[in-house]
């Protein structure tokens, strides 16, 4: 009996340390397979965002393709009007230099003085506001316009200062200053005309200060002129974005 006795809790022991074993492993993949569903999930979410975001990529892709199209046309329609918004013909070549262009000149308002109001919309409308500072070329488009109007120069006094006039392309650029002056001997009516000439300017020209001596026939103008060129604008753009 004794033996029958402990054979059966042998036999009840091995059934417990089975049933031990079982409910472990069972326990040990249960967690697992867990571990894994919330791996897979999360997985899964994170796909499913990437993908969300792609297709708001694509999505804006297409619409900027289609605003670049519309962009191209109406830039088409602005530039090829003709006559241009000065009144100047959109197809002939308008001054020989670009800082030249910035200076436009109307001697009598005859059909034979729109030559310096030709060129495209696009080009004049660049040249209203450089995006340098260039005093060399300044200089040289404020004589071009002076010997235009047959004046006597007696000087002609640009500030070149570079350092302190960066060129660089900025986040938001804004228009800076230039300030130059001139002296020049003419009568009184072509002084009236050569400052009507700064006002017909597509460039912003500010008259800041004007002395005159002398007769109608025989007139001194020395003039302080302030205008302005506006930097380059600089286009930040990211080429990436995280998905949390």
């Amino acid at each position: 009996m004794a033996v029958n006795t402990s054979i059966k809790h042998l036999q009840i022991d091995k059934a417990k340390s089975t049933i031990l074993v079982v409910v472990s492993v069972a326990a040990i993949i249960t967690i697992f397979s867990l571990f894994v569903t919330k791996s897979m999930l999360t997985k899964a979410n994170y796909q499913r965002r990437v993908i969300d975001e792609k297709h708001k990529v694509v999505k804006q892709l297409k619409d900027n393709v289609g605003a670049t199209k519309t962009l191209i046309s109406q830039y088409k329609i602005f530039a090829e009007q003709n006559p241009n918004i000065l009144g100047g013909s959109a197809e002939a070549a308008g001054l020989d230099s670009e800082a030249a262009k910035a200076i436009l000149h109307a001697l009598s308002g005859s059909v034979s003085d729109t030559g310096n109001l030709n060129g495209d919309n696009a080009r004049i409308t660049l040249d209203a506001l450089p995006s340098k500072y260039d005093a060399p070329a300044l200089a040289s488009s404020i004589e071009k316009l002076l010997l235009e109007r047959n004046v006597s120069i007696q000087s002609i006094n640009v500030k070149d200062d570079q350092a302190s006039n960066p060129d660089k392309a900025q986040a938001v650029p804004v228009a800076t200053p230039v300030s130059f002056s001139f002296e020049a001997g003419s009568d009184f009516k072509t002084s009236q005309l050569l400052i009507e000439d700064f006002e017909r300017s597509i460039r912003p020209f500010d008259v800041i200060t004007l002395e005159l001596s002398g007769t109608d026939t025989s007139l001194r103008a020395k003039v302080d002129v302030s205008t302005y060129y506006q930097p380059a604008k600089s286009l930040s753009l990211s080429v990436t974005k995280e998905v949390k």
